[in-house]
């Protein structure tokens, strides 16, 4: 609520006038605390360049592709080595990671369309049911069923 708050006060500056030093100091300590901020497992930054945004690009569109990233290195036009290290710069994690968190945010959206773990598992590329269950558990706390009950306050 407070954040809340304090977000509608800085909104509501009157951008003509200069800040204050009030509140500039207001919007310094928001910005602290949201740098402070553990990172979502929501979170899945893309990237800015150009051949890293062509092979997240092609990847969110077929997250099931589970061609290593030598294999996927020629979509981008960029060396398996370049994009290993672009997605480490960029995106804060390397590339197998980014791939996994990108494929559980895709098995949340097939959870809430009703779809059930076992056609989840083998449309976004595990090795089998168990194993997308257990990445999910590992990265969310709870097993895909719990998780999506308890997003729907069940």
């Amino acid at each position: 609520m407070l954040a809340r708050a304090l977000i509608l006060r800085l909104g509501a500056m009157d951008t003509a006038a200069p800040p204050d030093d009030r509140l500039r100091h207001l919007a310094q300590v928001m910005l602290d605390e949201l740098e402070a901020l553990a990172e979502s497992p929501f979170n899945l930054a893309g990237g800015t360049d150009p051949r890293l945004t062509r092979l997240t690009r092609h990847l969110i569109a077929n997250p099931g592709d589970q061609r290593p990233l030598t294999a996927l290195a020629a979509l981008a036009g960029a060396s398996p080595r370049t994009l290993e290290r672009l997605f480490r710069a960029e995106t804060g994690l390397p590339f197998l990671q980014w791939r996994s968190r990108l494929r559980l945010l895709c098995a949340i959206e097939a959870l809430n369309r009703g779809e059930s773990s076992t056609t989840i598992a083998w449309s976004l590329g595990w090795r089998s049911p168990p194993a997308f269950v257990a990445a999910f558990r590992d990265q969310f706390g709870v097993p895909p069923q719990r998780f999506l009950q308890a997003d729907r306050g069940a």
